[in-house]
């Protein structure tokens, strides 16, 4: 019902209840879809909906533009500046579809901005940032590859950008997504700015599904609560504008890649979401060869089995040098004493290096008992 709605078609409310703990349950449902904004300009065709709960989609709605409108204007100063100090970027997954599929960019929520840049840009992009007002937030723990910087506008929003140098913040998945493509085959996103760039098609395509499966097996916020399990919406939707974008050419060069990664029932599952959702018209072959390509198990286990030891022990195993090893070492035998505190509540009165020792010979143990199974 909500997808034929968000599709602009008129849903009858018809026979269902129309009382407050059926109607509080459907805008939850409505949140956990991330929909409102889309389907705020669909709503006066179901004339017969609740106007209280036609009310909550509207005034979402307009809070949700809002947020767009201040969002887009701090990102695209960013970026403006990235560029006229050479600083190389591209807008990826929301913010990229927002600004390059969706109709209007709000029908696109998200929390954040993911902007790529290149490692040997860093520390200037760094300097860029904290000159311009952004301030760092602490990093959770084991995060390598990016940072998160937020800035307040003063006008009630704080926004967040995630910085990354890797598409992806995990190693196994850096064989899949590299930053020469997605540098290479980006492309204009003049909607956000006139320097701003995306990936291509295909590549974010293939992002957002490696995505959902991650979210998928390990969670997703929907306001204060974590979610884990199920099939949004508004991931189906990015995957049905993505598909009907795409002309023959991309869907063999989409195919030749997940193949030659051994991904391809990662991104056919996607698809077919979409397809369920709202119909997306699918190639037949494509389809079939995505679905019967053999998926690197390694890979499989990662997205879908939420295991901390394997994975990082998938992740040390898939980094090419000592010293990117090692650094992956450090940034997981480390934590910042927030991250402590969080973690051992009853012992928050322990000094620091106490609190380290701790995580770190139970880390260890936990090691230990699952090379000792194996």
């Amino acid at each position: 019902m909500l997808a034929s709605a968000m599709s602009g078609s008129p849903v009858a409310w018809g026979e269902l209840p129309n009382d407050e703990a059926f109607l509080d349950e459907a805008w939850a449902r409505i949140q956990f879809h991330g929909i409102a904004a889309t389907l705020q300009p669909h709503i006066a065709q179901n004339a017969d909906w609740p106007p209280s709960l036609i009310e909550r989609v509207r005034e979402e709605a307009r809070l949700i533009g809002l947020w767009e409108e201040t969002h887009r204007a701090c990102v695209a100063e960013l970026i403006d500046i990235f560029s006229s100090e050479r600083i190389e970027s591209v807008a990826m997954k929301g913010t990229a579809l927002a600004y390059s599929h969706y109709e209007d960019p709000s029908y696109r929520r998200r929390g954040d901005t993911d902007l790529l840049i290149q490692p040997g840009d860093l520390r200037a992009a760094r300097e860029v940032l904290a000159r311009g007002g952004w301030i760092k937030r602490e990093s959770p723990q084991g995060l390598i590859f990016q940072e998160t910087w937020m800035f307040d506008t003063g006008a009630n929003f704080i926004h967040e950008l995630d910085l990354h140098w890797r598409p992806n913040d995990r190693p196994i998945l850096q064989t899949v997504l590299r930053n020469n493509e997605l540098f290479g085959s980006a492309r204009a996103l003049p909607r956000l700015s006139e320097a701003a760039k995306a990936p291509s098609p295909i590549m974010t395509l293939i992002q957002v599904a490696l995505n959902q499966a991650w979210h998928r097996s390990r969670g997703f916020a929907v306001g204060d609560v974590k979610v884990v399990g199920g099939n949004r919406l508004i991931w189906a939707r990015d995957c049905d504008l993505l598909g009907r974008s795409f002309s023959s050419e991309e869907w063999s060069m989409l195919v030749e890649i997940c193949v030659d990664r051994h991904i391809g029932p990662i991104v056919e599952r996607a698809l077919a979401a979409a397809h369920q959702a709202f119909d997306t018209p699918l190639p037949a072959e494509a389809m079939s060869n995505l679905g019967k390509t053999p998926l690197d198990q390694t890979i499989l286990r990662y997205l879908t089995y939420p295991d901390l030891i394997q994975e990082f022990k998938a992740d040390l195993r898939s980094l090419p040098t000592l010293r990117a090893k090692a650094h992956l070492i450090r940034a997981n035998a480390w934590s910042d004493r927030a991250h402590l505190e969080a973690k051992y509540p009853d012992k928050a009165h322990w000094p620091t290096f106490a609190l380290q020792l701790r995580r770190m010979v139970r880390s260890l143990g936990r090691l230990a008992k699952k090379g000792f199974q194996e």
